[in-house]
């Protein structure tokens, strides 16, 4: 892997920090659990590797800290499903011990609905385009939001493009 890109763009977003969307933040959970369970849990199998895991944990630990919004955490723990098996469990499990590490901000809700492309995306990309303005890298597969992004010229990545700094 190709370290020197990934750590010169996370260097130029330390001290605003780094937003991970629901998806990727969803990766980033189950693959702390396993990252093999990335390939057979039901929400990430189709789109996502544990190598995919592999990548965020490197890129996410070379931050102080994660940042996180309440309204990402609720999609997550949604996304999850409700724990009823042994594996749900231990992916809250792993959940809950990772939120007390996570520097979570709040934008009020009817602040983030000003944004425009609230309408379009709904509130929690809108918070996150939000945190954006001030600064923080948003790493998203949300190719709606990455546009979005793009288009207010603010600070964003994919996944995609993680890879492509990694392999290059």
């Amino acid at each position: 892997m190709n370290e020197t890109e990934l750590r010169n763009l996370a260097n130029r977003h330390r001290a605003p920090g780094l937003l991970l969307d629901a998806n990727l933040l969803l990766v980033w959970v189950i693959g702390s659990v396993d990252p093999g369970l990335v390939r057979n849990f039901r929400r990430t199998r189709n789109n996502y590797e544990p190598t995919d895991y592999d990548l965020l944990a490197f890129f996410v630990r070379a931050f102080p800290q994660l940042l996180i919004t309440p309204n990402v955490l609720t999609e997550v723990s949604n996304l999850l499903g409700h724990p009823g098996g042994p594996l749900q469990q231990k992916v809250f499990q792993s959940m809950q011990g990772l939120i007390p590490g996570f520097d979570e901000r709040y934008i009020e809700s009817r602040l983030a609905t000003q944004e425009r492309c609230f309408p379009s995306l709904g509130l929690s990309d809108a918070v996150l385009l939000s945190f954006a303005r001030e600064g923080a890298l948003v790493l998203t597969d949300d190719g709606p939001l990455y546009g979005w992004l793009l288009s207010e010229k603010l600070p964003c990545c994919t996944l995609n493009q993680l890879w492509d700094m990694a392999t290059g």
